[in-house]
């Protein structure tokens, strides 16, 4: 017995084939046309006023602002250093521009922005993203267009730390080293060691990995 008559059937198949067709098509339109969104979401500030990036010279320049590029911009203004932040998170950035922290929205991995705050004349470019491709695409593309400023990287782990090392980041902290060293020097002072001897123990520890980066990096 048929379930559907032949004409039926015929315009079922053809249903069916134009979805598996079309589907595939519209995902890749749909992928294209988000890429080139961020991208001109991200080369721009999203602020109406944003005469004051031409302005922003001789400032550490902070790319991503989560919870360690807020963490480092809070030192940095302790001290009277000052300092310009990119973040991509538009209602992160509404925000803190609203409340008067110079935080921007874009990309700081693209060179026209960078170029716009004057980066050449930056103290340094701390890069504080949390992807870790973001991270050495900034860092590749920065030391391309600027290579000679001080270049800070943060890292997930030693292999990341030597990847972003190798592609020419001048310093590079993984997070994995810091928690541990930090941990190790509580543990260590709980076991009645000096603070100051704790210290130089953790000083010489970091030393040595940093001195393995730089010998990855001339490799």
């Amino acid at each position: 017995m048929k379930l559907l008559d032949g004409a039926v059937g015929a315009r079922v198949m053809l249903a069916v084939g134009l979805s598996l067709f079309i589907t595939p098509l519209l995902a890749r339109i749909g992928h294209a046309i988000g890429e080139r969104w961020a991208e001109r979401t991200s080369a721009a500030p999203a602020q109406g006023d944003d005469s004051e990036l031409d302005e922003a010279r001789g400032r550490v320049i902070i790319a991503g602002f989560g919870r360690v590029g807020q963490q480092l911009a809070k030192l940095l203004a302790e001290q009277g250093i000052p300092y310009i932040a990119f973040e991509n998170d538009a209602k992160l950035v509404s925000r803190l521009h609203a409340a008067g922290r110079p935080v921007w929205f874009g990309n700081a991995a693209r060179p026209e922005l960078l170029r716009r705050v004057h980066a050449h004349e930056a103290p340094a470019i701390v890069l504080t993203m949390d992807h870790p491709a973001s991270a050495l695409q900034a860092v590749r593309g920065i030391r391309r267009e600027f290579p000679h400023v001080q270049l800070y990287a943060r890292s997930r782990d030693e292999k990341h730390a030597r990847t972003l090392k190798q592609a020419g980041a001048s310093v590079v902290v993984p997070e994995t080293l810091e928690a541990s060293l930090q941990l190790s020097a509580f543990v260590l002072e709980g076991m009645g060691l000096d603070e100051r001897v704790v210290d130089d123990i953790v000083d010489r520890e970091r030393d040595q990995f940093v001195s393995t980066l730089d010998e990855t990096r001339h490799v």
